[in-house]
């Protein structure tokens, strides 16, 4: 794992907090101006020289500004989570800035940037020193040659600095013994939740929460909205009020109130509306989520196809598709699993690791492997299978 979960979690409340906060006073602020307005429409000269003026204008710039702060750093977790993923997929421990910039699509000094400020409060475990090194994908192993013990990355195929022999036989210390990476054997059957979430079921509560209470307030506003629209025109109504003497003493009075009341809603339900289209959209990525790990549990190699995921297959339209599940790996819904590029191609890719460190037909070392097969660089032979499901 290559985030600062405790960290994460604060940044989350927080942001929490900041959009709450934001959109009340975006929407408070919009209100005050919209009443003041609406009360001054034939004095528009009158409405912008009034003291509350600036006051209300920067109450809505400061709010915004707080939306716009947590909308980046949420933006930024969920990147966050996507290298995390990619680096816990990784064999080596070494990966280039511009792999992970084909993967994400942004540029090279983008991903440096990020990178640089993520290691201070949203990641851990790596460096950069002219490109990502991972701080957890070193092993210690015994030379089989002159029984010297060396650290050295996983997976790794270099030369024992001791007798320099080929390092391709080195055996990996894990606990108390020593195996070697041809005598592990492919462990492909994974049941649907080593691909989910372990906080699967919270994570459906809470956005079903969120849409519900998201779709409720945008309904009852929108239904107190169609009524006063339809009000705002209706003399006898209107009437009535003056008479019952719950609204002001003149017709145009109490247009105007009904006037700063469905403004005021309108402001309401656009607010709400991205609380519910979030929803929505999450809700989206916990199906793609349920599915696909369905599928992945089912697969015997780990590099599929886009084309392949059931959502691209099912939704609406394959980008519709391919976006959920792009979401639904960024907010972890998804795990052990992250898009590459193999074969100049985009793919997402499940947890894998390496199962031969030989060739089979002339015993040359197996070095930098990371497709499924592998060509020989002795006898050019294809290795099958040499990349498998973790």
């Amino acid at each position: 794992m290559y985030t600062k979960n405790r960290l994460i979690i604060f940044w989350k409340i927080k942001n929490v907090i900041f959009a709450i906060a934001g959109v009340f006073g975006v929407v408070v602020s919009t209100h005050m101006m919209i009443t003041l307005f609406v009360h001054y429409k034939d004095d528009i000269d009158t409405a912008l020289n009034a003291k509350s003026v600036p006051g209300t204008i920067g109450m809505f710039v400061i709010s915004l500004a707080i939306v716009l702060l947590s909308t980046i750093s949420s933006k930024f977790i969920g990147d966050a989570n996507f290298y995390s993923s990619y680096f816990e997929n990784d064999l080596d421990g070494v990966i280039e800035y511009a792999d992970l910039a084909k993967v994400t699509g942004t540029n090279v000094h983008l991903i440096k940037f990020k990178l640089v400020i993520f290691r201070a409060f949203y990641m851990k475990n790596y460096s950069l020193k002219g490109r990502i090194v991972l701080k957890d994908k070193k092993c210690i192993c015994e030379c089989r040659s002159c029984g010297s013990v060396i650290e050295k990355s996983v997976y790794f195929t270099g030369i024992c600095p001791a007798c320099h022999s080929l390092d391709v036989f080195a055996k990996v210390l894990s606990g108390n013994h020593f195996y070697c990476i041809e005598q592990e054997k492919s462990d492909a059957k994974k049941t649907p939740k080593f691909y989910r979430s372990p906080k699967m079921n919270s994570k459906i509560i809470i956005t079903t929460l969120l849409v519900s209470i998201g779709f409720s307030i945008v309904f009852i506003v929108a239904m107190v909205m169609f009524s006063e629209i339809k009000h705002y025109n209706d003399e006898n109504y209107i009437i009535g009020l003056i008479m019952s003497g719950e609204g002001p003493s003149t017709i145009e009075a109490n247009k105007e109130e009904i006037l700063e009341h469905i403004l005021f809603d309108l402001a309401v339900i656009v607010g709400f509306w991205q609380v519910l289209y979030s929803g929505i959209k999450r809700m989206g990525m916990i199906r793609a989520t349920t599915i696909c790990s369905e599928y992945f549990a089912k697969r015997k190699t780990p590099f599929v196809k886009l084309e392949s995921l059931p959502p691209v297959k099912k939704w609406v339209t394959k980008r519709m598709g391919l976006n959920a599940v792009r979401g639904a790996v960024r907010r972890r819904y998804l795990v052990n699993c992250t898009f590459e590029i193999h074969k100049d191609k985009l793919m997402l890719v499940l947890a894998k690791k390496i199962v031969k460190d030989k060739c089979p037909s002339c015993g040359g070392p197996i070095t930098g492997a990371i497709d499924e097969h592998y060509k020989c660089q002795y006898c050019n032979r294809t290795i099958m299978y040499t990349v498998s499901k973790k």
